[in-house]
């Protein structure tokens, strides 16, 4: 099948939009995918974790395969983690309140040479 013969659902076009998937990996996992046929004549591509669902020429919809994903890797629902940069981090001083001693310093030491 080629990718000009795909025509996408409204359903399609959302859960793309929802899961950041472009109209060119859907269309490139068409073409280069490991296609199975199932019940009904859906047929339904896999490659390298992408899942595209077709039942005709229509692209119901495409996912990411939880799977395959590994357990490390960063989805789009996930909450990114704050950086552990400890050298950043205010500390208090009576009377002076928060300061960066070390973001302080390394600016000192570019100012003086």
């Amino acid at each position: 099948m080629s990718p000009s013969d795909l025509k996408y659902t409204t359903h399609a076009f959302e859960r793309m939009a929802e899961r950041d998937i472009s109209r060119a990996t859907v269309e490139a996992v068409v073409v280069s995918g490991e296609m199975t046929i199932e019940r009904g004549g859906i047929r339904r591509y896999s490659l390298e974790g992408l899942i595209v669902i077709v039942d005709g020429r229509d692209v119901v919809t495409a996912y990411f395969n939880r799977n395959h994903r590994r357990s490390s890797s960063w989805g789009p629902k996930q909450r990114q983690r704050r950086g552990q940069r400890q050298e950043y981090k205010p500390q208090y001083f009576k009377g002076r309140g928060y300061i960066n001693v070390r973001q302080q310093e390394h600016y000192q030491r570019q100012m003086g040479g």
